[in-house]
């Protein structure tokens, strides 16, 4: 029999130098995966917390100067279960930044709930960290228990979220769907405040039907459905509530954002669109008074994409669907291992603030920073090095604009609080260490609801 024992210690050998050479590659993105590094000697190298530790001397250098002013420090715990919003209305230290969209117009907008003639509207934007309805679906019903109000609020004609969305169920037929994400294709003029637009080809049919099985308080049933497009040409669609009778609309002959209306209490809508009748963005399903939350989530979106939504359009919006509260959560698409200094997305954030305070000069701005986020090393699951790093630029960009802001990262409970979510049992978080689930998803609406209710009942308090 021939000795093999040089080949397999050749192979070896092979191997062990092609793991050292594959060591020296950077993480890769490739389409929607993400590369993991390959390091043979994590498990015993010592200090594999210092390129985070860097990141957080770079970021606290980086924002020095604003902390002196007054920022709430950043690192400091939640106390309790209640971890704060922060305020900053009150600061005028940059003139050319300042809009001075804090809490006040939304805590006003609730003063007046009953007698508003309108719900009291919250625009919730984020990115994957909400789809899905996670987050908002709770904090809806939280709110609408308080202070009113039923049904889901603005849901996109084609949803790409419906199938594992609870909180509504829609069946759609018959659309071209574009979003700001799309490769190709997408026309930013024609886009909504959604940042989607949706064409019928041939009949565009949508289906919406109240989850009641899932027990999703307050939003099985509502009173108003609110259909918005935009219609140059004349056409007409048709609309029907539950098993009723249907009702056309002729709408069109205006380049502006128009509506039409199904009202009567339903747990069920539809409505059906001619070939060519314009460009649709959505449904909304909600009740005369009370309080609503949209959930504009958009996968993969890190926010700066709203700067392109026209000016024209965001101002149109707000004739027909005002806003009292506009809440903006972004960063798991920005943050990352390699980066402390987030100055230039922190510049384009502004540009963003400064878009929506003048379209929606009468609503509140509340800047929601980064929640934790895992990557591996030396192991184990640690903090993302760059999340604390973009928590803070966000902090420091509501302060400048004169907004307000919630530190989700220490709500969520701080360093490796993610792990610990997707740990627990039943989890709260999934194994990416990177997105909570549903049970998560109550837990952080709480959080955030009590820090609104704190805000609110303290000012209250204060103008009794």
């Amino acid at each position: 029999m021939r000795n093999r024992l040089f080949h397999a210690f050749l192979l070896t050998v092979m191997v062990i130098a092609m793991l050292v050479g594959l060591s020296w590659l950077p993480e890769m993105e490739i389409g929607d995966v993400k590369t993991k590094p390959v390091d043979l000697l994590a498990d015993i190298r010592p200090g594999n917390g210092g390129d985070e530790a860097a990141g957080e001397a770079d970021a606290q250098v980086a924002v020095a100067a604003v902390d002196a002013q007054g920022l709430r420090n950043y690192d400091l715990p939640i106390q309790g279960n209640l971890m704060p919003i922060e305020d900053y209305s009150w600061n005028r230290s940059s003139p050319d930044l300042y809009v001075g969209h804090g809490m006040g117009y939304f805590y006003e907008a609730l003063d007046k709930v009953s007698t508003l003639g309108r719900p009291v509207r919250v625009a919730y934007f984020g990115d994957s960290f909400i789809e899905g309805d996670i987050i908002t679906q709770d904090l809806r019903a939280m709110l609408q228990t308080r202070f009113g109000g039923s049904g889901v609020g603005f849901v996109d004609i084609a949803s790409p979220t419906a199938g594992f969305r609870v909180s509504v169920r829609t069946t759609s037929k018959g659309w071209a769907s574009f979003a700001v994400t799309d490769k190709s294709g997408f026309d930013a003029s024609r886009q909504g405040i959604n940042e989607r637009y949706f064409m019928p080809r041939g009949n565009g049919q949508v289906t919406l039907e109240g989850n009641g099985a899932m027990k999703a308080m307050h939003q099985d049933a509502w009173d108003v459905t609110t259909l918005y497009f935009r219609a140059p040409g004349r056409a007409v669609v048709t609309g029907r509530l539950d098993d009723g009778a249907d009702q056309s609309f002729t709408i069109g002959g205006s380049s502006g954002i128009q509506q039409v209306q199904l009202s009567g209490r339903a747990e069920k809508a539809f409505w059906s669109v001619p070939d060519g009748a314009g460009t649709f963005f959505g449904v909304a399903l909600e009740s005369s008074q009370g309080i609503t939350v949209d959930n504009f989530s958009m996968r993969g979106n890190s926010g700066m994409t709203l700067s392109k939504v026209p000016d024209s359009t965001l101002a149109q919006f707000a004739a027909v669907r005002p806003y009292d509260l506009i809440v903006l959560q972004f960063g798991l698409n920005v943050a990352n291992n390699r980066q402390s200094d987030y100055s230039g997305y922190e510049k384009e954030m502004e540009h963003v603030i400064r878009k929506l305070a003048k379209a929606f000069p009468k609503t509140s701005i509340l800047i929601v920073g980064v929640g934790d986020r895992g990557e591996r090393k030396g192991g184990g699951i640690v903090t993302m090095g760059g999340i604390k790093s973009l928590g803070r630029y966000q902090q420091q960009m509501a302060f400048k604009t004169g907004c307000s802001f919630w530190n989700l990262y220490q709500g969520m409970g701080g360093p490796g609080s993610i792990v610990k979510m997707a740990d627990a049992k039943p989890a709260m978080a999934n194994k990416d260490y990177t997105h909570i689930n549903s049970r998560g998803g109550q837990f952080v609406a709480q959080r955030l609801f009590d820090a609104l209710m704190h805000g609110y009942d303290e000012r209250k308090g204060k103008t009794k």
